[in-house]
Protein backbone atom coordinates (compact mmCIF):
# COMPACT_ATOMS: atom_id res chain seq x y z
CA UNK A 1 0.00 0.00 0.00
CA UNK A 2 1.16 3.83 -1.08
CA UNK A 3 1.77 6.01 1.62
CA UNK A 4 -1.22 7.84 -0.32
CA UNK A 5 -3.66 5.08 0.93
CA UNK A 6 -2.50 5.15 4.33
CA UNK A 7 -3.80 8.68 4.52
CA UNK A 8 -7.11 8.16 3.42
CA UNK A 9 -7.57 5.67 5.84
CA UNK A 10 -5.47 7.49 8.98
CA UNK A 11 -7.14 10.90 8.36
CA UNK A 12 -10.22 9.91 9.07
CA UNK A 13 -9.37 7.72 12.03
CA UNK A 14 -7.84 11.24 13.60
CA UNK A 15 -10.75 13.71 12.08
CA UNK A 16 -13.62 12.07 13.00
CA UNK A 17 -13.45 11.70 16.91
CA UNK A 18 -12.07 15.09 17.25
CA UNK A 19 -14.63 16.35 15.72
CA UNK A 20 -16.62 14.04 17.80
CA UNK A 21 -15.03 15.58 20.82
CA UNK A 22 -15.45 19.02 20.22
CA UNK A 23 -19.19 18.43 19.30
CA UNK A 24 -19.86 16.40 22.89
CA UNK A 25 -17.70 19.20 24.81
CA UNK A 26 -18.44 22.54 22.79
CA UNK A 27 -21.52 22.81 25.28
CA UNK A 28 -19.17 22.31 28.55
CA UNK A 29 -16.49 24.75 26.67
CA UNK A 30 -19.23 27.26 25.82
CA UNK A 31 -20.20 27.30 29.48
CA UNK A 32 -17.39 27.48 31.03
CA UNK A 33 -16.23 30.66 28.35
CA UNK A 34 -19.93 31.98 29.76
CA UNK A 35 -19.35 31.57 33.16
CA UNK A 36 -16.20 33.13 33.30
CA UNK A 37 -17.05 36.29 31.10
CA UNK A 38 -20.30 35.87 33.74
CA UNK A 39 -18.41 36.04 36.54
CA UNK A 40 -14.84 38.28 35.89
CA UNK A 41 -18.47 41.06 34.29
CA UNK A 42 -19.81 40.48 38.11
CA UNK A 43 -16.26 41.17 39.61
CA UNK A 44 -15.57 44.20 37.82
CA UNK A 45 -19.37 45.61 38.40
CA UNK A 46 -18.32 44.93 42.36
CA UNK A 47 -15.08 46.78 42.24
CA UNK A 48 -16.18 49.65 39.97
CA UNK A 49 -18.94 49.94 43.01
CA UNK A 50 -16.59 49.87 45.66
CA UNK A 51 -14.58 52.13 44.11
CA UNK A 52 -17.33 54.72 43.28
CA UNK A 53 -18.25 54.08 47.10
CA UNK A 54 -14.24 54.74 48.28
CA UNK A 55 -14.34 57.72 45.99
CA UNK A 56 -17.20 59.71 47.29
CA UNK A 57 -18.19 57.89 50.75
CA UNK A 58 -16.43 60.86 52.47
CA UNK A 59 -17.24 63.47 50.21
CA UNK A 60 -21.17 63.61 49.18
CA UNK A 61 -21.59 67.09 50.35
CA UNK A 62 -18.12 67.82 47.59
CA UNK A 63 -20.42 65.63 45.08
CA UNK A 64 -23.50 67.44 45.87
CA UNK A 65 -22.24 70.84 45.31
CA UNK A 66 -20.48 70.01 42.29
CA UNK A 67 -23.59 68.20 40.35
CA UNK A 68 -25.64 71.53 41.48
CA UNK A 69 -22.14 74.31 40.55
CA UNK A 70 -22.00 72.13 37.07
CA UNK A 71 -25.85 73.02 36.73
CA UNK A 72 -25.98 76.45 37.38
CA UNK A 73 -22.69 76.86 34.76
CA UNK A 74 -24.31 75.30 32.35
CA UNK A 75 -27.49 77.49 32.64
CA UNK A 76 -25.28 80.65 33.25
CA UNK A 77 -23.37 80.00 30.31
CA UNK A 78 -26.84 79.05 28.29
CA UNK A 79 -27.99 82.76 29.70
CA UNK A 80 -24.82 84.39 28.60
CA UNK A 81 -24.79 83.03 24.97
CA UNK A 82 -28.46 83.87 24.17
CA UNK A 83 -27.68 87.79 25.82
CA UNK A 84 -24.73 87.95 23.38
CA UNK A 85 -26.10 86.26 20.54
CA UNK A 86 -23.78 87.11 17.74
CA UNK A 87 -26.48 86.50 15.12
CA UNK A 88 -29.58 87.88 15.33
CA UNK A 89 -32.71 85.50 15.46
CA UNK A 90 -34.78 84.13 12.85
CA UNK A 91 -37.78 85.90 11.39
CA UNK A 92 -40.15 83.67 13.31
CA UNK A 93 -38.54 83.81 16.40
CA UNK A 94 -38.10 87.65 16.74
CA UNK A 95 -41.70 87.91 15.86
CA UNK A 96 -42.71 85.93 18.25
CA UNK A 97 -41.13 87.47 20.88
CA UNK A 98 -42.23 90.99 19.51
CA UNK A 99 -45.89 89.90 19.10
CA UNK A 100 -45.43 88.73 23.15
CA UNK A 101 -46.15 92.36 23.69
CA UNK A 102 -49.36 92.41 22.10
CA UNK A 103 -50.71 89.10 23.93
CA UNK A 104 -53.16 89.14 26.75
CA UNK A 105 -51.28 89.25 29.96
CA UNK A 106 -52.27 86.59 32.54
CA UNK A 107 -51.96 86.42 36.26
CA UNK A 108 -48.32 85.93 36.40
CA UNK A 109 -47.39 89.02 34.05
CA UNK A 110 -49.73 91.37 36.15
CA UNK A 111 -48.03 89.74 39.62
CA UNK A 112 -44.35 90.54 38.07
CA UNK A 113 -45.42 93.60 36.71
CA UNK A 114 -46.83 94.86 40.15
CA UNK A 115 -43.93 93.93 41.54
CA UNK A 116 -41.53 95.92 39.46
CA UNK A 117 -44.23 99.04 39.41
CA UNK A 118 -43.91 98.60 44.09
CA UNK A 119 -40.41 98.77 43.63
CA UNK A 120 -40.18 102.11 41.37
CA UNK A 121 -42.89 103.65 43.83
CA UNK A 122 -40.23 102.39 46.69
CA UNK A 123 -37.51 104.33 44.90
CA UNK A 124 -40.32 107.27 44.67
CA UNK A 125 -41.11 107.39 48.57
CA UNK A 126 -37.19 107.11 49.62
CA UNK A 127 -36.21 110.01 47.49
CA UNK A 128 -39.48 111.99 49.44
CA UNK A 129 -37.71 111.05 52.86
CA UNK A 130 -34.11 112.13 51.42
CA UNK A 131 -36.30 115.47 50.26
CA UNK A 132 -38.08 116.15 53.70
CA UNK A 133 -34.36 115.62 55.13
CA UNK A 134 -32.85 118.23 53.28
CA UNK A 135 -35.19 120.74 52.55
CA UNK A 136 -37.45 120.11 56.03
CA UNK A 137 -40.50 119.32 53.33
CA UNK A 138 -41.69 117.18 51.06
CA UNK A 139 -41.41 118.20 47.51
CA UNK A 140 -43.93 117.40 45.34
CA UNK A 141 -42.78 116.47 41.52
CA UNK A 142 -45.15 115.60 38.93
CA UNK A 143 -42.08 114.28 37.08
CA UNK A 144 -39.23 112.64 38.65
CA UNK A 145 -35.97 111.18 37.76
CA UNK A 146 -35.59 108.03 39.83
CA UNK A 147 -32.52 106.20 39.18
CA UNK A 148 -30.61 107.15 42.16
CA UNK A 149 -33.15 106.85 44.33
CA UNK A 150 -33.65 103.41 42.60
CA UNK A 151 -29.85 102.26 42.78
CA UNK A 152 -29.59 103.05 46.04
CA UNK A 153 -32.88 101.09 47.28
CA UNK A 154 -31.22 98.11 45.40
CA UNK A 155 -27.95 98.04 47.55
CA UNK A 156 -30.24 98.35 50.78
CA UNK A 157 -32.63 95.91 49.62
CA UNK A 158 -29.49 93.39 49.21
CA UNK A 159 -28.25 94.46 52.74
CA UNK A 160 -31.46 93.53 54.34
CA UNK A 161 -32.54 90.52 52.41
CA UNK A 162 -28.39 88.82 53.01
CA UNK A 163 -28.61 89.86 56.39
CA UNK A 164 -32.52 88.44 56.84
CA UNK A 165 -30.53 85.22 54.98
CA UNK A 166 -28.19 84.70 57.39
CA UNK A 167 -30.29 84.84 60.25
CA UNK A 168 -32.50 82.02 58.78
CA UNK A 169 -29.20 79.85 58.84
CA UNK A 170 -29.10 80.78 62.45
CA UNK A 171 -32.78 79.89 62.96
CA UNK A 172 -33.02 76.88 60.95
CA UNK A 173 -31.52 75.24 57.88
CA UNK A 174 -34.06 74.17 55.84
CA UNK A 175 -35.72 77.25 56.60
CA UNK A 176 -32.40 78.96 55.03
CA UNK A 177 -33.07 77.02 51.81
CA UNK A 178 -36.65 77.42 51.41
CA UNK A 179 -35.80 81.52 51.79
CA UNK A 180 -32.72 81.26 49.43
CA UNK A 181 -35.35 79.58 46.52
CA UNK A 182 -37.82 82.60 47.52
CA UNK A 183 -35.41 84.73 47.01
CA UNK A 184 -34.24 83.22 43.36
CA UNK A 185 -38.01 82.94 42.45
CA UNK A 186 -38.30 86.99 43.15
CA UNK A 187 -35.34 87.70 41.29
CA UNK A 188 -36.45 85.65 38.29
CA UNK A 189 -39.90 87.13 38.38
CA UNK A 190 -38.14 90.51 38.54
CA UNK A 191 -36.41 89.38 35.04
CA UNK A 192 -39.18 88.67 33.38
CA UNK A 193 -41.67 92.01 34.47
CA UNK A 194 -38.74 93.75 33.30
CA UNK A 195 -38.31 91.87 29.91
CA UNK A 196 -41.96 91.77 29.44
CA UNK A 197 -42.09 95.42 29.94
CA UNK A 198 -39.66 95.88 27.53
CA UNK A 199 -41.82 94.52 24.35
CA UNK A 200 -45.52 95.34 26.00
CA UNK A 201 -47.77 97.82 23.77
CA UNK A 202 -47.36 101.32 25.16
CA UNK A 203 -51.11 101.67 25.45
CA UNK A 204 -51.37 98.63 27.28
CA UNK A 205 -48.94 99.51 29.68
CA UNK A 206 -50.66 102.95 30.13
CA UNK A 207 -53.32 101.03 31.37
CA UNK A 208 -51.37 99.50 34.05
CA UNK A 209 -49.55 102.80 34.63
CA UNK A 210 -45.96 101.40 33.71
CA UNK A 211 -44.39 101.32 30.51
CA UNK A 212 -41.14 101.19 28.37
CA UNK A 213 -40.19 104.18 26.38
CA UNK A 214 -36.97 105.19 24.57
CA UNK A 215 -34.09 104.04 27.11
CA UNK A 216 -36.50 104.69 30.37
CA UNK A 217 -39.00 102.69 32.34
CA UNK A 218 -42.33 104.84 33.27
CA UNK A 219 -44.35 104.81 35.64
CA UNK A 220 -47.22 106.39 37.33
CA UNK A 221 -49.02 106.76 40.89
CA UNK A 222 -51.28 108.54 42.49
CA UNK A 223 -55.21 109.86 42.12
CA UNK A 224 -56.39 113.15 40.15
CA UNK A 225 -52.88 114.54 38.25
CA UNK A 226 -50.96 111.79 38.34
CA UNK A 227 -46.93 111.17 39.39
CA UNK A 228 -44.64 110.06 36.48
CA UNK A 229 -41.68 108.32 37.61
CA UNK A 230 -39.33 107.69 35.29
CA UNK A 231 -35.72 105.01 35.72
CA UNK A 232 -33.38 104.36 32.40
CA UNK A 233 -33.60 100.80 31.64
CA UNK A 234 -29.80 100.18 32.48
CA UNK A 235 -30.65 101.29 36.12
CA UNK A 236 -33.16 98.91 36.17
CA UNK A 237 -30.83 95.77 35.19
CA UNK A 238 -27.80 97.53 37.21
CA UNK A 239 -29.64 97.75 39.82
CA UNK A 240 -30.68 94.07 40.15
CA UNK A 241 -26.92 93.42 39.51
CA UNK A 242 -26.01 95.75 42.60
CA UNK A 243 -28.57 94.27 45.08
CA UNK A 244 -27.52 90.11 43.81
CA UNK A 245 -23.92 91.30 44.19
CA UNK A 246 -24.45 92.67 47.62
CA UNK A 247 -26.60 89.50 48.53
CA UNK A 248 -23.07 87.24 47.34
CA UNK A 249 -20.94 89.40 49.09
CA UNK A 250 -22.41 89.27 52.28
CA UNK A 251 -23.39 85.57 51.98
CA UNK A 252 -19.50 85.16 51.12
CA UNK A 253 -18.60 86.97 54.34
CA UNK A 254 -21.01 85.50 56.47
CA UNK A 255 -19.80 82.09 55.76
CA UNK A 256 -16.90 82.23 56.87
CA UNK A 257 -17.76 84.07 59.97
CA UNK A 258 -20.51 81.28 60.31
CA UNK A 259 -18.32 78.82 59.59
CA UNK A 260 -20.69 77.20 57.24
CA UNK A 261 -20.40 73.66 55.13
CA UNK A 262 -19.37 73.09 51.65
CA UNK A 263 -23.10 73.23 50.46
CA UNK A 264 -23.54 76.97 52.12
CA UNK A 265 -21.15 78.31 49.25
CA UNK A 266 -23.69 77.18 46.78
CA UNK A 267 -25.44 80.72 48.00
CA UNK A 268 -22.84 83.58 47.15
CA UNK A 269 -22.25 81.56 44.10
CA UNK A 270 -25.38 81.83 42.62
CA UNK A 271 -26.01 85.29 43.53
CA UNK A 272 -22.66 86.24 42.05
CA UNK A 273 -23.36 84.17 39.08
CA UNK A 274 -26.62 86.32 38.73
CA UNK A 275 -24.83 89.70 39.70
CA UNK A 276 -22.50 88.85 36.37
CA UNK A 277 -25.38 88.30 33.77
CA UNK A 278 -27.47 91.00 35.06
CA UNK A 279 -24.44 92.98 35.10
CA UNK A 280 -23.91 91.52 31.28
CA UNK A 281 -27.45 92.31 30.35
CA UNK A 282 -26.78 96.16 30.86
CA UNK A 283 -25.11 96.50 27.70
CA UNK A 284 -27.56 94.96 25.83
CA UNK A 285 -31.04 96.59 27.31
CA UNK A 286 -34.22 95.03 28.39
CA UNK A 287 -34.93 93.93 24.90
CA UNK A 288 -31.95 90.93 25.85
CA UNK A 289 -34.03 89.58 28.39
CA UNK A 290 -36.91 88.01 26.18
CA UNK A 291 -34.11 86.65 24.26
CA UNK A 292 -32.77 85.17 27.14
CA UNK A 293 -35.92 83.20 28.57
CA UNK A 294 -37.11 82.45 24.57
CA UNK A 295 -33.58 80.85 24.02
CA UNK A 296 -34.48 78.89 27.71
CA UNK A 297 -36.59 76.40 25.99
CA UNK A 298 -33.89 74.11 25.61
CA UNK A 299 -33.31 74.15 29.58
CA UNK A 300 -34.92 70.78 29.32
CA UNK A 301 -32.69 68.94 27.32
CA UNK A 302 -29.85 71.14 28.78
CA UNK A 303 -30.71 69.13 32.47
CA UNK A 304 -31.29 65.93 30.66
CA UNK A 305 -27.55 66.12 29.29
CA UNK A 306 -25.76 67.22 32.26
CA UNK A 307 -27.73 64.68 33.99
CA UNK A 308 -26.19 61.80 31.47
CA UNK A 309 -22.69 63.43 31.93
CA UNK A 310 -23.10 63.55 35.80
CA UNK A 311 -24.23 60.21 35.94
CA UNK A 312 -21.42 58.56 33.43
CA UNK A 313 -19.12 60.86 35.14
CA UNK A 314 -19.56 59.53 38.81
CA UNK A 315 -19.61 55.77 37.55
CA UNK A 316 -16.17 56.00 35.26
CA UNK A 317 -14.70 57.74 37.76
CA UNK A 318 -15.09 54.86 39.80
CA UNK A 319 -13.64 52.65 36.49
CA UNK A 320 -10.46 55.16 36.38
CA UNK A 321 -9.43 54.42 40.22
CA UNK A 322 -10.14 50.39 39.93
CA UNK A 323 -7.95 50.48 36.68
CA UNK A 324 -5.30 52.88 38.48
CA UNK A 325 -5.29 50.06 41.59
CA UNK A 326 -4.80 46.96 38.72
CA UNK A 327 -1.92 49.15 37.67
CA UNK A 328 -0.45 50.46 41.05
CA UNK A 329 -0.70 54.02 39.49
CA UNK A 330 -0.59 56.33 42.47
CA UNK A 331 -3.96 58.53 41.96
CA UNK A 332 -5.04 60.18 45.07
CA UNK A 333 -8.90 60.15 45.44
CA UNK A 334 -9.09 63.77 45.82
CA UNK A 335 -7.24 64.14 42.73
CA UNK A 336 -9.83 61.46 40.65
CA UNK A 337 -12.85 63.68 42.38
CA UNK A 338 -11.09 67.06 41.27
CA UNK A 339 -10.82 66.02 37.74
CA UNK A 340 -14.35 64.40 37.31
CA UNK A 341 -15.20 68.41 38.63
CA UNK A 342 -13.33 70.18 36.26
CA UNK A 343 -14.48 67.57 33.48
CA UNK A 344 -17.88 68.53 34.25
CA UNK A 345 -17.62 72.35 34.28
CA UNK A 346 -16.04 71.85 30.65
CA UNK A 347 -18.45 69.87 29.15
CA UNK A 348 -21.19 72.14 31.02
CA UNK A 349 -19.60 75.60 28.80
CA UNK A 350 -19.10 73.72 25.62
CA UNK A 351 -22.41 71.64 26.05
CA UNK A 352 -24.43 75.07 26.26
CA UNK A 353 -23.25 76.22 23.18
CA UNK A 354 -23.72 73.32 21.34
CA UNK A 355 -27.08 72.77 22.32
CA UNK A 356 -28.51 75.80 20.69
CA UNK A 357 -27.79 74.22 17.38
CA UNK A 358 -29.60 71.49 17.99
CA UNK A 359 -33.35 70.24 17.66
CA UNK A 360 -33.60 66.90 19.15
CA UNK A 361 -36.54 64.73 18.59
CA UNK A 362 -38.72 62.90 21.71
CA UNK A 363 -36.51 59.50 20.74
CA UNK A 364 -33.41 61.35 21.67
CA UNK A 365 -34.37 62.31 24.40
CA UNK A 366 -35.81 59.14 25.63
CA UNK A 367 -32.39 57.63 24.45
CA UNK A 368 -30.75 60.39 26.52
CA UNK A 369 -33.08 59.52 29.33
CA UNK A 370 -31.98 55.79 29.43
CA UNK A 371 -28.54 56.19 28.89
CA UNK A 372 -29.11 58.36 32.51
CA UNK A 373 -30.55 55.42 34.29
CA UNK A 374 -27.52 52.90 33.17
CA UNK A 375 -25.23 53.81 35.89
CA UNK A 376 -27.05 54.29 39.39
CA UNK A 377 -28.55 50.92 37.70
CA UNK A 378 -25.10 49.34 37.92
CA UNK A 379 -24.25 51.02 41.57
CA UNK A 380 -27.01 50.04 43.35
CA UNK A 381 -27.96 46.06 41.57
Amino acid sequence: MGGKQYLRILLPLIILPTLLYISLAWPALLYGMFYYALSSGREFLNEVKNSVSLLFRDSLDYLGVNIVLSLEVHIFTLAVLAVFRALRPGKGIKAEIEDAGSLPLNPSSYLSLALLKHSIMMAYDLKTILSLRKYGKSRPHRRVRLDESYLLGSLMIGVIASTILLLTYEVNYVLFWNVFLLYLLVIIVFMMALGRVSILDEAAGKSLGLWHRGNSLIATYGTGELVEMRIGERTAILALSLSTGMCGVLTTLGSVLLRAPLTFTLVPITFDMLSVLTALMEFQGLRSIPRMFWDMKMLGMSILTMSLVISWGVYLSGVVYYISKILELSISTNMIVTMVSCMWMIIAITSSALLRNLSPTKRVALLGALLTLIPPLLLFL
